[in-house]
């Protein structure tokens, strides 16, 4: 159950967190994974999974290289619908 209320809270805190930049391809969030987590009061390994579930949905790419990535969120309004 707690897992459970986690993950809901990482996908609405992703979903609406001002800390994007928009551009051409979508939001661009130029923030690794245990930054996100932590700026959005989650575990690193639950947003990890939610990542991972967007990103078979199509909603959500990772650029770059490890340690230099960012996050895309590609259709940001379905991201929303989703949480």
């Amino acid at each position: 159950m707690h897992a459970r209320r986690e993950q809901g809270a990482c996908r609405a805190a992703l979903a609406g967190a001002p800390i994007g930049v928009t551009t051409a391809d979508g939001i661009r969030i130029d923030l690794n994974q245990s930054q996100l987590a932590q700026m959005i009061g989650c575990a690193r390994e639950s947003l990890n999974r939610q990542l991972s579930s967007l990103k078979r949905r199509g909603l959500l790419e990772i650029r770059g290289r490890r340690r230099h990535e960012a996050l895309f969120v590609l259709r940001p309004e379905e991201l929303i619908d989703f949480v």
